[in-house]
């Protein structure tokens, strides 16, 4: 006869496998309904880069320009809420390893925005500051730092608007190929890390103060 003890380990041991069964299942949808965000914004840009090929290539219009600079604003309103998305995804996420592979999917899609954003300033005389912020992912020894680097970088895209500053995260430890470029051509060496116009590399946490030495609004 089975004793009441053994009952109830048997019922703690299957509450608490449904409990991971449910976990998983959950985190797992987070990451299709994630994944299926991403592609879809491949697809925008895709859309965005094909635009300003066009522009290489083809016209030398001004309009033209004007154009691809307003595309590539629109996106920066996207893929600055799906950065969002992803932060509230780590937040919750304890089971789902995939996460690491939609964030470098992501990093690209970062990186394709900075591209396209220098490009038409160069090109098209546009008159804005980027910045790409590198940061170390889920290292606890700087995320203090990389914390605070965050909120400051987010005030002066709330005040500054795309229109004036185009700014995207980089995490320097993902092992992805043009990350790896850019650290080895610019000497970054740790995180936190900001790059500013293409020219000015800082390093360590910044300051608003400091910051806005080289950031025009």
């Amino acid at each position: 006869m089975v004793s009441v003890f053994t009952k109830a380990f048997l019922l703690s041991v299957v509450i608490f496998s449904a409990g991971i069964a449910v976990g998983i299942w959950l985190d797992n949808s987070r990451v299709e309904d994630f994944r299926n965000t991403i592609s879809k914004e491949e697809i925008n840009f895709n859309d965005a880069r094909l635009q300003n090929l066009y522009y290489q290539t083809i016209s030398n219009s001004s309009e033209f320009c004007d154009a691809a600079a307003k595309a590539n604003v629109d996106f920066s309103y996207r893929i600055f809420e799906e950065g969002k998305e992803i932060d509230r995804f780590e937040t919750v996420n304890r089971f789902a390893p995939q996460i690491l592979d939609q964030k470098k999917r992501y990093t690209l899609l970062q990186l394709q925005f900075w591209m396209n954003s220098v490009y038409l300033k160069e090109k098209c005389g546009k008159n804005y500051t980027t910045l790409l912020y590198f940061y170390s992912n889920n290292n606890e020894s700087v995320s203090n730092d990389q914390n605070v680097q965050s909120h400051i970088i987010l005030d002066f895209i709330n005040r500054c608007g795309p229109e004036k500053f185009l700014s995207a995260p980089v995490p320097i430890n993902l092992d992805i190929g043009m990350v790896n470029l850019l650290k080895e051509k610019y000497g970054i060496t740790s995180a936190p890390a900001i790059l500013i116009n293409e020219k000015t590399l800082l390093e360590g946490l910044q300051s608003k103060d400091e910051l806005e030495k080289y950031i025009e609004c």
